[in-house]
Parts: C-alpha cells; structure tokens; sequence
C-alpha cells in the first residue's frame, strides 16, 4: 500500500508500515509536511494487521538531515491570530505521533532540529545514528515549542541548557541521556529500526494496541493508585482475549503463535 503525497510518502511491508519525509533540500517542516504526517498516520490508524510505524527521512544517505526543523520562511509576518491558529494545528499533528494506537519508532540519521527533535521525541522507540545530532534552537529563529518533551527525555537541566543556548547533543550524549535507545553506525539506523519492527512482529497487533495505551497512562499525571487501576483492567481484558491465549499457549509449545486479533 502507498498513498501519494508531496512530501510524506506513506507505505506498508508486512506488519510494519513506513512513513517518509521527504521534502529537498534539508527536509524543513512547512504547514504542510506537518499537516501530511497526520494524514499518513489516520490513513493506517484503522489497520488492524500492522504492529508498528516506522518514522524516517529521505536522503539521509546523500546526508540530507532528519529534518533541519520548522520552514522559517513560514514564521514571518504572522499576525496573532494565525499565529496561533498555526500553532493549534501543530499540536493537533504533533500529537498524531504520540497518540498513534501502535509503537511509533522514529530512525534518524543526520541532524534533527526543532520539528524534526520534537517529532523524534514523540516516538515510542528512537533509533540514532552515529551521525546524529539534536538540538531545539527555536528561541534563536523566532520560535518557541518542544519544552515539555526535552524535560521529560533529557532532564530539567540539560533541556534548559539546550533550549536556552541552542546547543546540539550527539548521539552518543542522547544515548546516555535516554532520549535515545539504540546507536548504530551511519546508515543503519533504518534497518535497525526495522529489526525492533520485527521483534514486535511477534506479538499480537491488538496486544501492541493495549500495551501502547498502558504504556500512555503509565506516563501521565494519574496518581499510582489511578494508574495501577487502568493498568489492571487493561491486564485484565487481554488475558480474556484469544491473541493472549495463544500467546501463552505458543510460548509453551515453542511454537509461532497464530492471531486472530479481537473478533478471534
């Protein structure tokens, strides 16, 4: 399955589905890239056969960046009220990522900045190159955004210090921090990405569903009893669904489980 777009190229191998952004030269996010994405991800939200999506960049082998962030050209001359009309719809496509029904694994190689960090950051699951390099320098070109998700992946003090200054991490410091999972030599990030999809691939697609959203609220501002509450329920409906049984039952027998999904 492909859909044609502009810039976001959208397509479904198996159980994992990948989406491209591809917009020449160094992949910067206009109104309308950020609105595509979201496009691309309600289009696959419905397919009940994927595990998980697969974010990455065009041309990051010619060394094009992940994304260069925002198209600047955008931010001039906005009065107030497009102003933050541009901004609510940001959101709304930021969220697709992070509110997608499956893992989101975000590949990135070469420079991400801005969009392109706070994009990553929304990932379940990021993958860096040796090459790569983050930073938010949004109060540098006009700009703000992206606080929230560099104190809750880098820490208070160095988000603080990038945000600020603008500086950059490498992936070796993103690693050591946790916004990063894995570091894989320069062009690999995408294969290695695959290679979690297929790990993934062996769970039930509807299990990923349920553990995407314990995985959500055990993130948000709930207190423990509230969590640990939607946390058993959740439990509790997918042990007393099929996919869970066969789980169990090919785990014992050593066997490629078969699944049915919630109709089974």
């Amino acid at each position: 399955m492909t859909a044609a777009r502009e810039f976001v190229h959208s397509r479904v191998d198996g159980p994992i589905a990948y989406v491209e952004i591809d917009r020449p030269p160094v992949n910067a996010y206009n109104l309308q890239t950020h609105r595509e994405i979201y496009e691309a991800l309600a289009e696959l939200e419905s397919n009940h056969d994927l595990c998980c999506v697969i974010m990455y960049a065009g041309g990051a082998g010619e060394g094009r960046p992940f994304s260069a962030g925002s198209d600047i050209k955008e931010f001039v001359g906005l009065d107030p009220r497009t102003s933050l009309d541009r901004s609510m719809y940001i959101r709304r496509y930021f969220a697709s990522v992070s509110d997608f029904p499956l893992p989101v694994v975000a590949a990135v190689e070469n420079v991400a900045l801005g969009s392109g960090f706070a994009y990553a950051a929304r990932a379940d699951i990021r993958v860096l190159s040796t090459t790569a390099s983050l930073g938010m320098p949004e109060v540098k070109v006009g700009a703000l955004g992206g606080g929230y998700e560099m104190v809750r992946l880098v820490g208070v003090g160095k988000a603080r210090e990038m945000y600020y200054t603008g500086r950059r991490i490498d992936a070796d410091e993103a690693l050591r921090l946790g916004f990063a999972q894995q570091v894989v030599p320069a062009g690999e990030a995408l294969d290695a990405a695959r290679q979690i999809g297929l790990e993934m691939a062996e769970v039930s697609p509807f299990g990923l569903r349920l553990a995407k959203e314990q995985m959500r609220f055990a993130e948000s501002p709930l207190t423990r009893d509230e969590a640990l509450r939607y946390e058993t329920e959740l439990t509790a409906l997918y042990r007393a669904l099929p996919d869970a049984s066969e789980s169990a039952s090919a785990f014992l027998q050593r066997r490629k489980p078969t699944f049915s999904g919630i109709d089974g």
